[in-house]
């Protein structure tokens, strides 16, 4: 891996001037990957990827080629040969299953990973090759293909690992016919338990023996739950294969709200780390830190984060209890400007960013008076009326971005300096390249994106607050709500700035959403990323008593705001500003957009 490039640090930091100065940087890499390690470069590693959605006869699945491409991305990373299939007939999936069995004889580790519809008959199971014509029993034979078929696939392997998301209804029950947004070809009961026969297996299921699975298309979702469960913990350094599984089936139930819970069936006798063996001790009470700071919170998202990001810890009971509660509630809570704590997400389409709708109020903007850390440029505080609009819950990811580039709205793929991409907020991207991609998502979707004003922006980041941050004044409660400069990141990233008092898990970027979002269910606000808005630079507030962006088409510097991931204490206020220059890429800056509302 490289050097990445940090140009620019935190504004609020180095030499407190909010613009963003160029500093010499130190940075020490750990390799997160299993390849870190010397046993795990060592080792030969195969993966066979199908997704099956195209279905000729049955309903077709929208997720399944999108989960596949994904797991073969992570799998790749952790140093598998992978080969992906996408849409198979039933004599393409036999001989990707012929040529894969050569492939994976004498391997250390085979793993097969299937997406798409399944059904059991008579205690057995079945895979449905895309062209599938299914009319009885008879068929079965000739139309699709046994379970078992995988697993002789990898017979010669030293380890397999078989991973079926495909826990879906028997078609013959309703004639082929599918509930919508489940992978199944009608409504009867998942597939049946596949026994280990051989040592060294392990088996598993998006779901238990007879229960049925979800796409996670109906609910707007990239991925099916359980493919998101593991595509966020098969790369967890560390973490034997096992404890890879209990970590996802615990994401998957507290996600589904204990709709669904993924099984496994393993004879391994050797442990398999598929992210490398643990290099040293895993950071202390970072759990306790992140729930003492919901403990209280009547926030349901922030303990489905808790859980998701810490399914094994001492507190995931009471967290699942809490988001159980909370989730039943009706929420019923005035804010001090008339605005619900916790607006709905909604989408503008099935794959478009998830926004949050925020009817019009007022609020205080700038800093207080009291607040030692403010520079001049965050003041006079001043009351601003604020018009209704929407604005993206998360910034823009990379998976948002490469769809905005595939339909060809958006130029290049930034790089993300080999820390990952998917759900991590796209970096590396000029003030121009946000409105390019605001562009294309508006002619998408048909709805005005843009990218949000200063005053918009602080009024959805403070969500009815007033104090310095949306969780308090107290900056060492941070790592709960925010990834900003820490003490882990402290031993890796080398700055002049004092780091926050605690630790988020996080080194740089995190995927948006891993810590607990902002009262008004806003994530990644403060941290992470700084943020593109769509003004110019001011040197301060005079005379600003509007929510419309100060704009003039011949400015080079335009406004950041949220602080990011190389923040110190001062950058992650609510009130902190800091300006670049348009045409700056940077691997600390982002950005989200508003919709425009009638």
């Amino acid at each position: 891996m490289g050097r990445p490039r940090l140009s620019r640090a935190d504004p609020l930091a180095a030499g407190r001037d909010p613009r963003i100065p160029l500093v010499g940087l130190l940075i020490v890499f750990a390799c997160l990957l299993g390849l870190s390690s010397q046993a795990a470069a060592a080792e030969r590693r195969v993966a066979l990827v199908i997704g099956n959605g195209a279905y000729e006869n049955i309903t077709q699945l929208i997720n399944p080629p999108r989960d596949a491409a994904a797991m073969s991305a992570m799998l790749r990373g952790l140093g598998f040969d992978v080969v992906e299939a996408v849409d198979l007939e039933r004599r393409e999936l036999t001989e990707r299953l012929r040529d894969f069995g050569r492939k994976a004889a004498g391997a250390d580790l085979a793993l097969v990973f299937y997406a798409g519809h399944g059904v059991q008959i008579d205690d057995r199971n079945w895979l449905l090759p895309t062209d599938a014509k299914l009319t009885d029993r008879l068929d079965l034979e000739y139309e699709a293909i046994s379970a078992d078929a995988l697993l002789r696939a990898m017979q010669a392997a030293k380890g397999r690992v078989l991973l079926l998301d495909a826990c879906r209804d028997n078609p013959f029950r309703t004639g082929f016919l599918s509930e919508s947004g489940a992978r199944s070809a009608a409504a009867s009961r998942g597939l049946a338990r596949l026994n280990v026969e051989d040592t060294g297996t392990l088996i598993a299921f998006a779901t238990s023996p007879g229960a049925v699975a979800d796409d996670g298309s109906s609910g707007g979702g990239r991925n099916s739950p359980f493919t998101a469960a593991l595509l966020a913990t098969m790369p967890m350094p560390g973490l034997e294969i096992r404890q890879v599984l209990t970590r996802a089936r615990q994401v998957v139930f507290a996600a589904t709200a204990g709709r669904q819970t993924p099984w496994e069936n393993s004879s391994l006798v050797a442990d398999v780390y598929l992210a490398g063996m643990p290099a040293g001790p895993i950071p202390q009470q970072l759990d306790e830190t992140f729930w003492n700071a919901i403990e209280d919170s009547r926030e349901p998202e922030d303990f489905r984060i808790f859980l998701r990001r810490f399914p094994t810890s001492g507190f995931a009971a009471r967290a699942l209890e809490r988001y159980e509660a909370l989730s039943k509630e009706v929420a019923d809570r005035p804010s001090g400007n008339g605005t619900p704590a916790a607006p709905t997400a909604s989408r503008d389409c099935p794959t478009c960013p998830e926004i949050i709708r925020l009817p019009a109020g007022s609020f205080v903007m700038g800093a207080s008076a009291e607040d030692a850390s403010a520079l001049d440029n965050e003041r006079p505080a001043h009351r601003v009326e604020v018009a209704a609009f929407a604005l993206t819950r998360y910034p823009i990811t990379f998976d948002d971005w490469e769809a905005c580039v595939a339909a060809a709205g958006c130029a290049g793929r930034p790089d993300d300096n080999g820390w990952g991409r998917g759900l991590r907020p796209v970096i590396n991207v000029t003030w121009q390249d946000a409105r390019d991609y605001a562009r294309w998502l508006s002619a998408r979707t048909g709805q005005d994106y843009r990218l949000p004003t200063e005053a918009e922006w602080e009024y959805a980041a403070r969500a009815g607050t007033t104090t310095s941050r949306f969780w308090g004044d107290d900056a060492a409660k941070a790592c709960a709500f925010a990834n900003v400069y820490d003490r882990a990141a402290e031993k890796s990233v080398i700055v002049s700035w004092k780091p926050h008092p605690c630790s988020d898990g996080f080194v740089h970027t995190s995927p948006v959403g891993s810590l607990a979002a902002n009262p008004w269910g806003f994530g990644d606000m403060i941290g992470n990323v700084w943020q593109w808005v769509a003004d110019c630079w001011t040197d301060d507030y005079s005379g600003a008593t509007e929510a419309v962006a100060v704009a003039d088409r011949q400015c080079s510097e335009r406004i950041i705001r949220g602080g990011s991931w190389i923040s110190d204490p001062a950058g992650t206020r609510s009130s902190a500003r800091a300006r670049s220059d348009a045409g700056d890429k940077d691997n600390n800056i982002s950005f989200r957009l508003a919709r425009t509302l009638p």
